[in-house]
């Protein structure tokens, strides 16, 4: 297969109204001067795509997983099967404005050196509160010991980036955590981590208790998984994950002066009175099944192996 000049890689766990409609905002902004493909991996639900696959003005291809392995694997297959210079990553619930393959377009130019670049991501529910908490505070990238970390529900790659860290962590089987990791590793191997929030697409935030408190449990195990996995390497990861397992600092004041900070931020970003003071005590929960999360996971880790 030539090269070409950008894939955008879409894991998914089966067929579904909203793949269907994220493919759709893809395909109709997508140029004629743009060489390139979409490529859906299919996590292991054979079902089938053909309403996603056909009479399509760009080509899009359908790779399937033999088993469910998480969408950090599925981004990989992906990648291993494309041959471009860019990779952009999206998610199957997302939602691409007009202008979205524009901007991509622009950041994948010829003078641009290789990197990683993480976009904004905006709740496609934005007066629903747990939604506009986990926009505010979860799925948009965070700067953490000056290193940008990403959310690949709208990310964008150079093949040589991907290459030098041999894409995602395997050991990563569920959603939460391998944006960390990936994104460290990138930084760590010399390249630029990038924020652009003129990137931006709306995703499919959870709406209710039950999916927001979900998805704190599930990125609290896959934050121990990291810890776990960092702490047994001699990387600069691993001294991070050293620095936040192992501080003296007490648990309680270290929370609440990062809540205090975050309702700061939320202020300076903008954000209302009441919007700011509903997320940060939602967040304030978030962290708390989070946390909870990570120490079973962790306690779980010590007394196994981490999987291979």
């Amino acid at each position: 297969m030539s090269t070409s000049l950008l894939s955008v890689v879409i894991p998914t766990r089966g067929f579904s109204r909203s793949l269907s409609r994220c493919v759709r905002t893809l395909v109709r902004q997508w140029p004629p001067d743009i060489d390139g493909e979409i490529i859906i991996v299919d996590d292991g639900s054979g079902d089938s795509f053909e309403g996603v696959l056909l009479d399509q003005l760009v080509p899009v291809r359908l790779v399937r997983m033999g088993e469910n392995s998480g969408p950090g694997v599925c981004r990989n297959l992906g990648v291993a099967e494309s041959k471009s210079t860019w990779i952009a990553f999206v998610d199957d619930d997302c939602l691409l404005p007009w202008g979205w393959l524009q901007r991509v377009s622009r950041l994948c130019s010829s003078d641009q050196k290789p990197c990683l670049v993480g976009g904004r991501i905006s709740a496609t529910h934005p007066r629903n509160w747990f939604s506009q908490a986990t926009e505010d505070l979860v799925l948009n990238p965070s700067l953490q010991d000056h290193t940008w970390h990403v959310v690949t529900a709208n990310a964008v790659v150079h093949r040589a980036a991907w290459d030098e860290v041999e894409g995602f962590d395997s050991r990563f089987r569920t959603a939460g955590g391998e944006d960390w990791d990936f994104s460290a590793r990138v930084s760590q191997a010399g390249f630029d981590v990038i924020y652009d929030p003129d990137l931006w697409c709306y995703h499919e935030n959870p709406r209710s208790f039950g999916p927001f408190l979900e998805r704190a449990a599930r990125y609290g195990a896959a934050h121990a998984m990291w810890l776990r996995i960092r702490s047994t390497s001699s990387s600069p990861a691993a001294e991070l994950a050293s620095e936040v397992s192992n501080s003296g600092v007490s648990l309680l004041r270290r929370k609440v002066s990062f809540l205090l900070r975050t309702h700061r931020e939320l202020r300076g970003r903008g954000k209302g009175i009441s919007r700011s003071l509903r997320s940060t005590a939602l967040f304030g929960l978030f962290m708390l099944v989070f946390d909870l999360s990570a120490f079973r996971e962790s306690r779980r880790l010590r007394n196994g192996r981490i999987p291979q």
